[in-house]
Formats: structure tokens, sequence, C-alpha cells
């Protein structure tokens, strides 16, 4: 097990169990508290890694399948934990901590979680480097790569393709928005559909990136930001 593997492991060890502190204050036993938090997991693995591609949608669609997918977390996160209430209680109506029911603290505790592990994914890509080879899966495959030998990552519907060295291009259904994620500071997003290595941009216009050979599109939306950055890295 790598080093950021354990320490990912430990932060949703260690906020499963600040979860459990806060419910001890209400009177649950640590156990129980523990049980209770890590049924907090579930919903936010599940906005973790269905959010970035709800923000790739469209204007009314974004908002509207954002508020589902909260929504429909918050259920199913009330649903688990008045499950568990009944499960351990002999009563049919148990006793359940209001704010383990109310959506707005679950929507806190999730939101928090979520940005949590996203500070922690960014740092340690920044003081790990060896430990930035990133793995998944095309075509039923296992592929390891790191992360300089990709030259951009294209999006194809429900489809990503990854553009590597050596001609080497791989299929995967992640989202483009997640491996924007993944990739790090090292990559920067020119189009809806383009996620591109800084360090093999030859050039830019305001139509087109030209990587190796590889001319793509660069959308109104980014022209400016990515054009700042790479003036400001000259």
């Amino acid at each position: 097990m790598n080093r950021t593997i354990l320490i990912t492991f430990s932060y949703w060890m260690l906020a499963v169990v600040i979860i459990a502190v806060i419910l001890l204050s209400l009177g649950y036993p640590f156990a129980l508290g523990m049980l209770m938090g890590s049924l907090f997991l579930p919903g936010t693995f599940l906005v973790k890694y269905l959010l970035p591609k709800v923000l790739d949608e469209d204007g009314k669609k974004k908002i509207a399948n954002t508020i589902f997918l909260f929504t429909a977390v918050a259920v199913m996160e009330f649903l688990l934990i008045v499950s568990v209430h009944i499960w351990i209680s002999d009563h049919p109506y148990p006793s359940i901590a209001g704010v383990l029911v109310n959506p707005m603290f679950v929507a806190v505790v999730i939101t928090l979680l979520c940005l949590g592990d996203w500070y922690l994914s960014k740092y340690l890509s920044s003081i790990l480097p060896e430990d930035k080879t990133i793995t998944f899966i095309s075509d039923r495959h296992k592929v390891s790569i790191l992360p300089s030998e990709i030259l951009y990552v294209e999006s194809n519907d429900r489809e990503v393709a990854v553009y590597a060295t050596e001609n080497r291009i791989y299929r995967n259904k992640t989202g483009i928005s997640q491996w924007e994620n993944i990739l790090g500071d090292d990559f920067i997003r020119i189009h809806r559909s383009y996620v591109v290595n800084r360090e093999l941009i030859a050039s830019i216009d305001k139509e087109y990136v030209y990587i190796g050979e590889s001319q793509l599109p660069i959308s109104r939306k980014y022209y400016k930001s990515v054009l700042a950055e790479e003036q400001h890295n000259l």
C-alpha cells in the first residue's frame, strides 16, 4: 500500500471518529457513534464521484441534476440512518437524534468531507511525487501511467480517450472533470471536452492549442485563463 492510499484511508477513519465524537456529546455510545459516522461515507462517495460529471452539464440541466443528486443522497442517508436505528432497537419507533435526520446537517457533513478529501488529494500530489502513478481500467485491462506521459484527455459523450506518448490511446469511463482532478495542476482545461498537459503546449491561438502534431480546439470560456497562465509561465 503506497503512502497516498494509507494517508487517504487514515483521513476517512479520522472523519468517522470526529462524527462519532460529535454524536457522543448527544448521548450516543462511542461504538454506535462510529457506526453512524460510517453511514455518511456512502453518500459522500456518491457526491465525490458523481458531482464532477453533473457539473460538466450545461445551464439549467447542471442546476437540476445537482439538486437531484443532493436530494437523492439526503434521502439515501435518511433511510440508512433510520434503518440502522430500527435494526439496533427493540422499539419499532426508535429515538433518533434530530440532527442526524436534518438535511442541512447531512449536507454540511458531506460537503466538508468532500472538500477535505479534495484538499488532501491536492496536498499529497505536491509532496509525494513518487506516488503520482495513475492507475485506471481501459478495455478491461489495468493501466498504470505517469501523468508526464499523458498528452491530453478528450471526452466523447460517456467515454474519454487518454492520449499518451508513443501513440498510445486508452479508453476509460471516468468523467473528464474527474480526470481534471486526478491529474492536478500540471494539466489545464481548455475546452468542455479537453484537458491538456501544460508542459507539452507548443503554442496557442484564438481557436486552437497545439500539442505535438495535435491541434485541439480552445473555447472562449477558457481562452483568457489559459493564455494568462501560459504567459505567466514564460
